[in-house]
């Protein structure tokens, strides 16, 4: 791969994600959702290529497509509210607002799956 096809795919991934953060959260949970669906709908395959490539049992190729599944599962349900804004009190001032914002969301099945998460505190005077 030539240095310009690398940075055309990673000028792609910066425009992608610029894109992804303006998405809201109840969005994002159904993108992850589908992400869950369609790991299922290429479970056998998937797990064929997990095998190959990383030499895990092909039982544990399968076990672990449920697994990321599940975690989809999970991050769609939960995430929505685990990542809504938060009031809280802060030192120095009356109320601040904890605004979470999806950072990085990384998914690879045979090494575990990521969700990183950045915040940042609005300070007001409520």
């Amino acid at each position: 791969m030539s240095n310009d096809e690398v940075n055309n795919i990673v000028e792609s991934s910066h425009q992608a994600f610029t894109e992804w953060r303006k998405t809201s959260h109840e969005a994002r949970a159904k993108v992850i959702n589908s992400i869950g669906e369609t790991l299922l709908k290429y479970k056998e395959e998937l797990s064929e290529l997990m095998t190959e490539e990383r030499g895990k049992l092909y039982s544990q190729s399968l076990q672990e497509i449920d697994l990321c599944k599940a975690i989809c599962d999970y991050t769609a349900e939960k995430g929505v509210a685990a990542l809504a804004d938060d009031e809280r009190d802060i030192e120095g001032l009356k109320k601040g607002i904890v605004t979470y914002q999806l950072s990085v969301s990384f998914m690879a099945c045979s090494h575990g799956t990521f969700l990183l998460t950045k915040y940042s505190v609005i300070p007001s005077q409520i």
